[in-house]
């Protein structure tokens, strides 16, 4: 059974528990310790020591820091009665559009994670979850990120992989951050030239290219006197065989 599996399983295992602390209005305290620490922990395998609870920045108190090399989370928990606002059958949702019903709880977060410089965030009430960067340091306005959202338990367990795939302790080492994060900005990727504002406007040598260029095209362009592509006795004369050549010819 691989990690994921097990995974599963312990959530399944969770929920069984989760009816009978259903029936108990718990405090926001009893949440965290009750409900979020056994996500964090015994299903989504985050260490003790990789905890940090009540940490005190300028706005306050936040309720979780996670933090790995190179990678910290900030989260804030609310009560297991405080629904969020979700829309249903979406796997995502820009922070714009989650403030109207979660402004409080948006604003929040926001504060502490901007007092702590971790711009990644969770914020959760131990069955619905919002993911997401909460500030930005590129120009761009904070309220056009994506988050990715799980609106209850039914959606995280028909989801399951890509709930282990963003929260799981060895998924955010492996990733780096939250996958689907990662993914974004795998999407948004441009090459370097693209972004050159003068890309095809002549290029501007110095002096000491004039000097080079005959050096050049004596040395080196002789090779190239011959416009046709697939001269078979000009390729046979520079191909050179070496073991890995052969084995990749032997493979194919």
């Amino acid at each position: 059974m691989n990690s994921v599996d097990i995974s599963l399983k312990k959530f399944e295992e969770y929920l069984t528990e989760y009816e009978l602390l259903f029936k108990t209005d718990l405090s926001e305290s009893d949440t965290r310790s009750k409900i979020i620490d056994k996500i964090l922990i015994d299903i989504l395998d985050w260490q003790e020591h990789d905890i940090k609870r009540e940490g005190h920045v300028d706005h306050g108190y936040y309720d979780y820091k996670l933090t790995l090399p190179g990678i910290h989370i900030i989260s804030e928990a609310k009560k297991q009665f405080i629904e969020f606002k979700l829309p249903t059958n979406h796997k995502t949702a820009t922070l714009k559009s989650l403030l109207k019903g979660n402004e409080e709880v948006i604003k929040q977060i926001r504060e502490y994670a901007t007092d702590s410089g971790i711009a990644n965030g969770i914020i959760t009430n131990g069955k619905q979850f919002i993911i997401g960067k909460f500030f930005n340091t590129d120009g761009t306005d904070w309220k056009s990120n994506t988050c990715l959202i799980f609106n209850g338990f039914d959606d995280i367990k028909k989801r399951y992989i890509e709930f282990y795939n963003n929260l799981h302790r060895s998924s955010v080492i492996q990733n780096g951050g939250f996958a689907f994060n990662i993914s974004q900005v795998a999407n948004n990727y441009q090459k370097v030239i693209t972004t050159l504002t003068e890309r095809d406007d002549e290029l501007i040598r110095n002096n000491l290219s004039t000097r080079l260029t005959p050096i050049i095209d004596k040395i080196f362009g002789e090779i190239f006197v011959d416009d046709v592509e697939d001269d078979d006795e000009f390729i046979r004369e520079c191909f050179v065989e070496t073991l890995e050549t052969k084995k990749n010819r032997d493979e194919i």
